[in-house]
């Protein structure tokens, strides 16, 4: 564990000088200054100071100069190329160095990362920028907007093998209709839907090249809208529109009564326990999938469920409450709680995959996905439960957000309470209806012998 070394002050470092040795001559004093593990301020005979940044990069030990020492913000200095920097205080100096120790914990190279934006802007300037290096920044911009990484590497296969292997290596200013059209006609009729995803990431890459000068304004060969789109049949003609196949409502005890018979012996097998929970508490498939010991409170019957952007869950952009119902409850006591970590995990501790529980209701006989148990739940609503429960509820417990700006604005309230009977009234259905109950379910452990 590296020394802690006690942060200096401005003062301090302002009085530091060169080290004097034994025979009166001077030698660079080298002094950590704190603030930030390994920053240290260099000060050479001439009286120089400049701040060095030790770290470790690939198993090896890297002095990293930051810049020089100023002692008030932006101070000019001029280098011996002609060129001018400015100058570090010391609390810039700690903020530089900060950042740059978390590029370097990410196994990034801050100098090299510095001369490839140093690249990047260059080549702009000069309008010599092709596709493929505009499209990094764009994946970069649309890496801070979005929610999850699955999006970013959904983006990132998009161009990997689709976009970048035709129009990549040219130039944004050559790039004209036909690259795009040629792009798109081995995939627009055998996979509309992701056709359409990438003209519209193609359009807005484009866009951007355009805000940066690499084209004229409104000049945009990817647009699809009056554009590339007359080169293509109208897209409702080649796709139609899926949903995520669904249990029709009736037929969920009975699915229920065949999930719980499939775990066999009990709670051997975490996919069965997964789709459980995700149906009994009608979230998301990934939610169900990673979630963690320490968003959960089985004394107050309680789950917390971060929003999208804490990790890489899903793409709610707000965090829920998810209240437990009793048989949500004994499904997760009987995975052996724990303070902290994913509750369910397979060979090795990798999480549950997603297909592992969307292959449960075909092996079942039944032509649905896990995603698909929401349908099953609104559709139940709709026409079992009409008028019995709020629109605000019923959306919440969905994990669906109001449209309406400005009443989602005012509208501050979870409908908690009402959300507990709601889900409690779910799992009655599905576990005690006609022909079904609580009791064929294998809830309980084996007893030893």
């Amino acid at each position: 564990m590296p020394k802690e070394i006690t942060p200096l002050s401005e003062l301090q470092v302002k009085a530091i000088k060169p080290k004097v040795k034994a025979d009166g001559t001077l030698d660079v004093d080298k002094t950590a200054v704190g603030g930030c593990a390994g920053l240290y301020l260099y000060t050479q005979p001439a009286g120089t100071k400049t701040w060095v940044l030790r770290a470790i990069l690939n198993s090896k030990r890297v002095e990293f100069g930051l810049g020089s020492y100023a002692t008030r913000a932006s101070t000019q200095r001029k280098k011996a190329s002609g060129k001018t920097e400015t100058a570090l205080t010391l609390k810039a100096a700690r903020v530089k160095g900060t950042a740059w120790r978390e590029q370097i914990a990410d196994g990034i190279d801050p100098r090299a990362e510095k001369k490839r934006r140093r690249s990047e802007l260059a080549a702009a300037k000069a309008g010599e920028m092709t596709f493929a290096q505009l499209a990094e920044s764009y994946v970069d911009k649309k890496a801070a907007e979005w929610k999850t990484i699955k999006q970013v590497r959904t983006l990132k296969q998009f161009l990997d093998d689709h976009i970048n292997p035709h129009v990549g290596d040219i130039l944004v200013k050559d790039l004209e209709p036909e690259h795009f059209i040629s792009m798109l006609k081995p995939i627009y009729t055998k996979i509309p839907p992701t056709a359409k995803k990438i003209i519209r990431h193609c359009e807005q890459i484009i866009n951007l090249g355009i805000v940066l000068g690499l084209r004229p304004v409104g000049n945009n060969p990817a647009r699809w809208q009056s554009g590339l789109d007359v080169a293509f049949p109208a897209y409702k003609k080649v796709h139609k529109e899926q949903h995520h196949p669904s249990i029709d409502w009736r037929l969920m005890p009975e699915f229920m009564q065949k999930l719980f018979a499939l775990d066999t012996p009990s709670w051997t097998k975490p996919e069965v326990s997964i789709l459980a929970l995700q149906i009994l508490t009608v979230s998301r498939p990934s939610e169900a999938r990673l979630a963690r010991w320490e968003d959960f409170s089985i004394e107050d019957k309680c789950w917390h469920i971060p929003d999208g952007s804490e990790r890489d869950l899903h793409k709610a952009s707000k965090s829920y409450r998810v209240p437990l119902t009793p048989l949500a409850i004994k499904i997760l006591k009987a995975a052996d709680p724990k303070a902290s970590g994913r509750i369910w995990s397979i060979d090795k501790g990798t999480e549950v995959p997603d297909p592992y529980l969307s292959c449960i209701p075909k092996m079942l006989g039944y032509d649905a996905d896990a995603h698909g148990m929401r349908g099953s739940f609104r559709t139940w609503i709709q026409e079992s439960e009409a008028g019995r429960w709020s629109d605000d509820a019923v959306r919440i417990t969905m994990k669906h957000s109001l449209k309406d700006k400005v009443t989602a604005a005012y509208a501050k309230g979870d409908c908690y309470e009402e959300r507990i009977k709601l889900l409690k009234a779910w799992e009655d259905w599905i576990t005690k209806a006609k022909g079904h109950t609580a009791d064929v379910i294998p809830m309980r452990r084996r007893a030893s012998k």
